[in-house]
C-alpha cells in the first residue's frame, strides 16, 4: 500500500538495508497485526490510527530515529485523516503526486520517487539518487566508478516510460 510503501521508505533513508529491515520488523512486531497462516506467525505494519497512538516515544523506545518516528507518525495522521491515499494520487499525474508526497515532513524527492513506484505503481519513475540503483548500474554497465545522480537520469531516459521496471532490474543485480 501506498502508507507500508512511505513508511518502509522513510526506516530506509540513509541506514543499510540491514538496519532498515530490523527497524521494520522490531515496529511490526511490537505493534503490528499478528497473522497466524499454518501455524506460523506474521506480522503487518500498524493501521495508521493505530501508529498515530503508539506515537513518537514509543517508536524511539524500539531504536527508530526521533525525526523518523516523528515522520511516521505524521503519515499515519494524514494516512488516518484521508489525506494521503492511493485512490487521491494515482489518478494525477506522477509528478503532481510526487509534490503532494514531498509537502510531507520527511518526504524528499527519493522517498517520493520510491513511493511513487511501490505505493502508487507508476512505471516511469527513476530514483537516480538511490545508492544501490548507483552501484548497480556501475556493475551492469561496467562503467568505471559509480554514475553521480544526473548521469544515471541521463543514462536513464533510454528507458523512458518503463524507467520504474529498469530500477527494479537494476537492484535485482545487486542480489546475484
Amino acid at each position: 500500500s501506498l502508507y507500508e510503501s512511505l513508511l518502509i521508505t522513510i526506516l530506509g533513508q540513509q541506514v543499510s538495508v540491514a538496519a532498515a529491515q530490523s527497524q521494520r520488523r522490531r515496529l511490526m512486531e511490537a505493534y503490528g497485526e499478528v497473522m497466524v497462516f499454518e501455524d506460523r506467525q506474521y506480522f503487518g505494519m500498524p493501521d495508521p490510527v493505530r501508529l498515530t497512538e503508539i506515537g513518537e516515544t514509543n517508536l524511539r523506545n524500539l531504536g527508530i530515529s526521533r525525526q523518523k518516528a516523528r515522520y511516521l507518525v505524521e503519515i499515519a495522521r494524514q494516512t488516518a485523516e484521508g489525506r494521503i491515499s492511493r485512490p487521491t494520487l494515482q489518478d494525477v499525474p506522477c509528478k503532481d503526486a510526487m509534490d503532494r508526497l514531498m509537502e510531507i515532513p520527511g518526504v524528499g524527492r527519493w522517498t517520493a520517487e520510491i513511493a511513487a513506484m511501490r505505493g502508487l505503481g507508476f512505471p516511469d519513475v527513476f530514483p537516480a539518487g538511490d545508492l544501490g540503483l548507483q552501484v548497480a548500474a556501475e556493475k551492469a554497465f561496467k562503467l568505471s566508478g559509480r554514475p553521480s545522480e544526473k548521469e544515471l537520469r541521463d543514462l536513464a531516459r533510454q528507458w523512458e516510460g518503463w524507467r520504474s521496471y529498469a530500477a527494479f532490474y537494476l537492484w535485482m543485480t545487486l542480489m546475484e
